[in-house]
Protein backbone atom coordinates (compact mmCIF):
# COMPACT_ATOMS: atom_id res chain seq x y z
CA UNK A 1 0.00 0.00 0.00
CA UNK A 2 1.22 3.37 -1.18
CA UNK A 3 0.34 6.07 1.65
CA UNK A 4 2.66 9.10 -0.18
CA UNK A 5 3.19 9.22 -3.49
CA UNK A 6 6.01 11.24 -5.40
CA UNK A 7 5.13 13.83 -8.22
CA UNK A 8 5.39 10.53 -10.58
CA UNK A 9 2.79 8.82 -8.72
CA UNK A 10 5.36 6.46 -7.55
CA UNK A 11 5.76 5.53 -3.85
CA UNK A 12 8.94 7.79 -2.31
CA UNK A 13 12.31 6.32 -2.40
CA UNK A 14 14.46 7.22 0.62
CA UNK A 15 16.44 9.51 -0.89
CA UNK A 16 13.69 11.23 -2.82
CA UNK A 17 11.90 12.11 0.37
CA UNK A 18 15.19 12.91 2.28
CA UNK A 19 15.80 15.87 -1.04
CA UNK A 20 11.69 17.02 -0.73
CA UNK A 21 11.66 17.22 3.02
CA UNK A 22 14.47 19.11 3.25
CA UNK A 23 13.61 21.58 0.39
CA UNK A 24 10.22 22.62 1.78
CA UNK A 25 11.81 22.43 5.31
CA UNK A 26 14.39 25.05 3.56
CA UNK A 27 11.65 27.48 2.63
CA UNK A 28 9.93 26.77 5.62
CA UNK A 29 12.27 28.39 7.61
CA UNK A 30 13.51 31.18 4.88
CA UNK A 31 9.89 32.26 5.29
CA UNK A 32 10.05 31.99 9.06
CA UNK A 33 7.51 29.46 9.74
CA UNK A 34 10.06 27.16 11.39
CA UNK A 35 12.96 27.68 13.38
CA UNK A 36 16.68 26.45 11.77
CA UNK A 37 17.47 23.12 12.36
CA UNK A 38 14.45 21.05 12.10
CA UNK A 39 14.69 17.55 11.01
CA UNK A 40 12.23 14.32 10.19
CA UNK A 41 13.53 13.16 13.38
CA UNK A 42 12.44 16.13 15.51
CA UNK A 43 9.03 15.88 14.33
CA UNK A 44 8.29 12.76 15.66
CA UNK A 45 9.23 14.31 19.17
CA UNK A 46 7.13 17.09 18.38
CA UNK A 47 4.07 15.28 17.22
CA UNK A 48 4.29 12.79 20.48
CA UNK A 49 4.92 15.43 23.05
CA UNK A 50 1.61 17.16 21.51
CA UNK A 51 -0.74 13.93 21.33
CA UNK A 52 0.67 13.40 24.84
CA UNK A 53 -0.12 16.60 26.18
CA UNK A 54 -3.42 16.07 24.95
CA UNK A 55 -4.13 13.40 26.44
CA UNK A 56 -3.31 10.08 24.33
CA UNK A 57 -1.99 7.02 25.74
CA UNK A 58 1.46 5.49 24.74
CA UNK A 59 -0.38 2.88 22.33
CA UNK A 60 -2.11 5.42 20.62
CA UNK A 61 0.84 7.32 19.90
CA UNK A 62 2.63 4.87 19.00
CA UNK A 63 0.13 4.01 16.31
CA UNK A 64 0.88 7.49 15.16
CA UNK A 65 3.75 7.33 14.85
CA UNK A 66 4.70 3.71 13.10
CA UNK A 67 5.90 2.49 16.43
CA UNK A 68 5.38 -1.81 16.95
CA UNK A 69 6.08 -1.09 20.29
CA UNK A 70 4.86 1.41 22.96
CA UNK A 71 8.37 2.31 23.97
CA UNK A 72 9.52 4.39 21.74
CA UNK A 73 6.75 6.40 21.95
CA UNK A 74 6.89 7.03 25.64
CA UNK A 75 10.67 8.23 24.96
CA UNK A 76 9.59 10.40 22.19
CA UNK A 77 6.79 11.69 24.33
CA UNK A 78 8.90 11.79 27.63
CA UNK A 79 9.08 15.66 27.79
CA UNK A 80 5.60 16.36 27.54
CA UNK A 81 4.20 19.18 29.59
CA UNK A 82 1.49 17.65 31.99
CA UNK A 83 0.93 19.62 34.48
CA UNK A 84 -2.68 20.91 32.85
CA UNK A 85 -3.57 17.43 33.19
CA UNK A 86 -2.24 16.85 36.44
CA UNK A 87 -3.43 20.01 38.25
CA UNK A 88 -7.20 18.40 36.94
CA UNK A 89 -5.97 14.76 39.03
CA UNK A 90 -5.20 16.85 42.20
CA UNK A 91 -8.50 18.22 41.93
CA UNK A 92 -10.53 14.90 41.77
CA UNK A 93 -8.35 13.78 44.95
CA UNK A 94 -8.68 16.70 46.76
CA UNK A 95 -12.70 16.33 45.88
CA UNK A 96 -12.34 12.63 47.08
CA UNK A 97 -10.00 12.81 50.17
CA UNK A 98 -12.73 15.85 51.52
CA UNK A 99 -15.42 13.49 51.75
CA UNK A 100 -13.73 10.49 53.32
CA UNK A 101 -11.96 12.87 55.93
CA UNK A 102 -14.70 15.29 57.19
CA UNK A 103 -13.67 16.35 60.35
CA UNK A 104 -15.81 15.72 63.76
CA UNK A 105 -16.58 19.20 65.30
CA UNK A 106 -19.00 17.71 67.67
CA UNK A 107 -17.26 17.31 71.63
CA UNK A 108 -16.96 13.99 72.53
Amino acid sequence: MTLCASSRGQPWTGSGFRVSFFKLVGEMEKDGRVGEGLTFHGLRHSVATDLREAGFDSRTIADMLGQKTTSMAEHYSSEADLSAKLKGVVRKLDKRNARRTKVSTSAG
